[in-house]
């Protein structure tokens, strides 16, 4: 079960949302689909390749200084979380 801590209630119901509808959705036109849409998919020709979140947040039009404050605050959090456990 994936985190929520920083998730309204209201968002929390627009994701359940958003998972009814596309859970409804045959997976191959999902995944056609997604494949089209969203330009940091790259064909690995049979295989998998991740997806570096740095691009994801350059499509966004996020600026370098803000990806790397991110990176940053990410890497307190994970940190935070290895000396919790």
């Amino acid at each position: 079960m994936p985190e929520m801590g920083y998730l309204s209630v209201r968002e929390m119901e627009l994701l359940d949302e958003a998972f009814k509808t596309i859970s409804e959705i045959p997976a191959y036109w999902l995944a056609d689909w997604t494949h089209q849409v969203f330009p940091e998919w790259k064909d690995p020709t049979g295989s998998s390749l991740p997806i570096d979140p740095k691009k994801i947040l350059r499509i966004e039009k996020k600026s370098e200084k803000e990806i790397s404050e991110i990176e940053e605050e990410l890497a307190t959090v994970n940190q935070l979380k290895s000396f919790v456990g």
